[in-house]
């Protein structure tokens, strides 16, 4: 993560400073492939989509300390199961309490979260019911109130 800090180096004209520590993935083959921040630039999500021998995917969310200077992670990890390459493409809320990802295993599917205070973890809130396979790319409104899931292989929204 790089914060634009306007009046350092580079003849005062501005630079791009580290902040925090670098993220990487947690072992072989989990590259970290899709990240998003948060509009305020607090929380982090980071997916690999080919985390582990059977390229299951994960995300894992972040929120910025700034007592410690460190991205902390917040909840567990969220972890695709099947080959299932989840982690793909997050977009988080304004608030960063909800985050939609996608997963390009087989079947192409999308998730939603929402950050779940009592628990301190992450939530599942939706199901196979509302979000049918086959839907791989999404946005999520600000509010986190609404989804829009487009298909490649249907070719509809």
């Amino acid at each position: 993560m790089y914060k634009f800090e306007p009046d350092d180096t580079v003849a005062n004209g501005g630079a791009w400073i580290q902040i925090g520590q670098t993220i990487t993935g947690d072992g072989f083959k989990s590259a970290l492939s899709f990240a998003k921040l948060t509009e305020d630039g607090s929380i982090l999500g980071a997916g690999s989509f080919l985390n582990g021998d059977e390229q299951n995917g994960q995300l894992r969310i972040f929120q910025w300390d700034d007592t410690a200077n460190l991205w902390v992670q917040i909840g567990s990890t969220i972890e695709g199961s099947d080959k299932a390459r989840l982690g793909v493409f997050p977009h988080f809320s304004r608030d960063g309490r909800t985050i939609a990802f996608s997963q390009t295993g087989d079947p192409h599917k999308c998730h939603v979260y929402q950050w779940q205070e009592v628990n301190s973890d992450w939530i599942r809130i939706e199901n196979k019911k509302v979000f049918p396979d086959s839907f791989i790319c999404m946005d999520l409104s600000p509010d986190g109130r609404k989804v829009i899931l487009c298909s490649t292989d249907e070719q509809r929204c």
